[in-house]
């Protein structure tokens, strides 16, 4: 065998493993691709996220197939949404002028869920209590919060609807009202552009009461 077939054998053979090897590489990076969108940062970061509410709420049992199903995608983007309008931003400024006006460092908070506010008391909670009954009563959101300078809810201010309630939401409101009194939150309820001083009345029925100590 002549040393110039054994060359042309030699490189013959090392062509094809090349070819073999970048044509390898090229279906990698070709799959690679086509699991950009689900092994990029982003998205584990989103199924980490995700993965770690549903495994708090018992929604893991699923597996991966929960968290590919989670509508909370990577490209998935949100945008800004006004909280407040006219009329209600113009009772929080009342309302912060009142509560400033005390000196005692009270603070007002807005759009707060009741879940935020109350608990049901453990001990005294009815055995037939359904997380969903009490879900449905967290959900529920009031207007405006007072706040002591110690954090603890002192006041709810809601202003009234200027249009007739549908009956559903005129049980919610019933509930909720409820519910805060129970906690023995007061609610003062006012109507559209009430007048300054009127305001100032109720409030301070409440503010200059002490606030309940917290269990």
């Amino acid at each position: 065998m002549s040393v110039e077939f054994v060359l042309l054998l030699l490189a013959v053979g090392l062509f094809l493993l090349l070819s073999y090897w970048g044509g390898g590489r090229r279906a990698a990076r070709r799959r690679a691709r086509k699991r950009l969108g689900r092994d990029s940062r982003p998205y584990r970061e989103t199924v980490a996220a995700a993965g770690a509410a549903g495994d708090k709420a018992g929604d893991m049992a699923g597996g991966t197939a929960a968290m590919d199903n989670t509508p909370l995608r990577a490209d998935l983007t949100f945008e800004k949404r006004r909280v407040m309008h006219g009329s209600e931003l113009q009772l929080l400024s009342k309302v912060e002028q009142i509560a400033n006006e005390q000196g005692a460092g009270h603070r007002v908070m807005a759009q707060i869920s009741l879940g935020e506010l109350i608990q049901p008391q453990q001990l005294r909670a009815p055995q037939n209590t359904s997380d969903a009954a009490l879900a449905s009563i967290y959900e529920s959101r009031v207007g405006l919060v007072v706040l002591d300078s110690t954090g603890v809810v002192v006041l709810v201010v809601e202003a009234l609807p200027s249009y007739p309630g549908q009956d559903a939401v005129l049980l919610r409101d019933a509930v909720k009202r409820e519910a805060l009194r129970r906690a023995g939150i007061p609610v003062v309820e006012v109507e559209q552009g009430v007048a300054l001083s009127a305001l100032r009345d109720q409030m301070l029925r409440h503010l200059a009461e002490p606030a309940l100590e917290m269990g």
